[in-house]
Order: structure tokens, then C-alpha cells, then sequence
């Protein structure tokens, strides 16, 4: 409590047995319109108290800090684990905090495209063939400009007059989860 500051301006809850303590102000800000806001703001009837004098909210506890933070400062530095993140994003959308919803949203979307993007251990194989010498090079570059990498090559036998050397070039380039999944795709639909 701060210097003069009275007990009224304190509010003391029980969220699902754990005790929090924040300022009223904090939880009454016009720029955090959410069911808090309208619990102590005299909008809706407070909570019911328990044996203590705190006001009971049933709900798990778990996530209700992160809540409580994001109302006392307008952000919060969230986790990255997507599970994490749909719990949270429950706990915002029950206490109606929109603008922390929208974030939690946008970074769960956000971690999912990553996932899809994530590298596998599949590769895709191509062989470019029939290249002359002097061609290697430019085949070589204009292959890896398109992200495969330079794997292999291979002496192949001509059966042309020309007596010219021709060689196989093998590159392969890691596919993302996402391409797995849509070559599985394909794969399934044909057979």
C-alpha cells in the first residue's frame, strides 16, 4: 500500500484458491475494457468473498498472472509453446482481455506457419543430365539459386559422334514439414 493509499484501493482475489493482490485501478481502466473491468467498476456485482475477504473467481490459477500483467502494463512477454499459448488464450477469451487475445492469437498462427516451415531430414533429389564440362559450373549455380544443394556428379557415357564428355549432376534440397505433408498428399491420392 502506498503512502495514504487506502485499503479500499486494494483488491485482494482468490483465483481457484491462489491469492492475488493489484490496485483497482489496474483491473478499472477504460483501456482494458474486459469482465474484470466491469466486475469493479460497479457495471456487474463483484464477485462473492471468501472466508478471507477476498473476492472468489473460480477458474485456474495457472494463467491468471499473465492476465493480471497484461492489464497493469498493456503487454506481456509471451511463451512459445503453442499448448501453453491455446490455455492462455482460453483464460484472455474467458476474462474478455480483446487486445491480449488478438496477441496470443496472432502468435499461435505465427508459431504454426514456423512448424510447417521447419526443416525435415526428407530431401528432394534432382539429376541434371547429359552437362558438358565447361557447363558445370553455371548448372551448379543456378541449382543452388534455387536452394538445392550440390551433392554428387557422375561420368555418363555418350553414344553420340561427338566425342564429347558428358557428365550427371545430383542435387538435393531439405524439405520443409509442410512440403512432406503435401507431397504425402499427392502421394495418397494417386495409388
Amino acid at each position: 500500500i502506498l503512502m495514504g493509499e487506502s485499503r479500499s484501493n486494494i483488491i485482494k482475489l482468490n483465483v481457484g484458491g491462489q491469492y492475488f493482490a493489484t490496485h483497482r485501478d489496474t483491473v478499472t481502466k477504460s483501456s482494458h475494457q474486459c469482465m474484470l473491468t466491469s466486475m469493479f467498476s460497479g457495471t456487474f456485482a463483484e464477485p462473492g468473498k471468501d472466508e478471507t475477504g477476498a473476492y472468489f473467481i473460480d477458474r485456474d490459477p495457472t494463467h491468471f498472472r499473465i492476465i493480471l500483467n497484461f492489464l497493469r502494463d498493456g503487454d506481456v512477454i509471451l511463451p512459445t509453446d503453442i499448448y501453453v499459448l491455446q490455455e492462455m488464450l482460453k483464460e484472455a477469451e474467458y476474462y474478455q482481455v480483446k487486445e491480449l487475445s488478438v496477441q496470443i492469437r496472432s502468435l499461435i498462427k505465427q508459431l504454426q506457419r514456423d512448424q510447417k516451415q521447419q526443416m525435415t531430414k526428407e530431401k528432394d533429389y534432382k539429376i541434371v543430365s547429359d552437362v558438358v564440362w565447361t557447363q558445370i559450373s553455371n548448372e551448379v549455380l543456378r541449382m543452388t539459386r534455387e536452394g538445392y544443394d550440390f551433392e554428387s556428379w557422375l561420368g555418363a557415357d555418350t553414344n553420340d559422334n561427338s566425342g564429347i564428355k558428358k557428365y550427371h549432376l545430383l542435387f538435393s534440397k531439405r524439405l520443409s514439414q509442410g512440403e512432406v505433408a503435401m507431397l504425402d498428399k499427392i502421394t495418397s491420392n494417386m495409388f
